[in-house]
């Protein structure tokens, strides 16, 4: 028995998934995902943890970040937080593959599984 195979035209949508996502700090979304964001660090908090509503412990480091157009609180989570012990409050990162949340009815930038943290020069 032969098999026959269909060739299928290109899936836009997979293209627009795989392509970097820049964006401003004033264009940001709860919701938003697979961004690339270069932001200046203004502060950074001790390291805590926290457990969900489900019972898994994580732990997370608070700071907020900015760039020309505005400021706004960024997390770290669990394996993120160790590309932090470079960086210091006044340093450009560059921060791929995070995504925006609303925590009480705040935007964040939340840098987590997946996610690449680089000091900038």
């Amino acid at each position: 028995m032969q098999q026959s195979f269909i060739e299928l035209p290109p899936l836009p949508f997979l293209k627009i998934a795989l392509e970097e996502r820049t964006a401003k700090v004033k264009d940001l979304k709860p919701g938003m995902e697979g961004l690339t964001l270069r932001v200046r660090i203004l502060q950074i908090q001790p390291p805590r943890e926290v457990k969900t509503k489900i019972g898994r412990l994580h732990r997370l480091v608070d700071g907020l970040a900015e760039d020309e157009s505005g400021q706004i609180p960024i997390t770290f989570w669990n394996e993120q937080i160790d590309a932090l012990t470079s960086i210091k409050p006044g340093d450009v990162v560059e921060v791929r593959n995070c995504f925006v949340s609303s925590f009480k009815g705040e935007k964040r930038i939340n840098a987590g599984r997946g996610a690449e943290i680089r000091k900038m020069e």
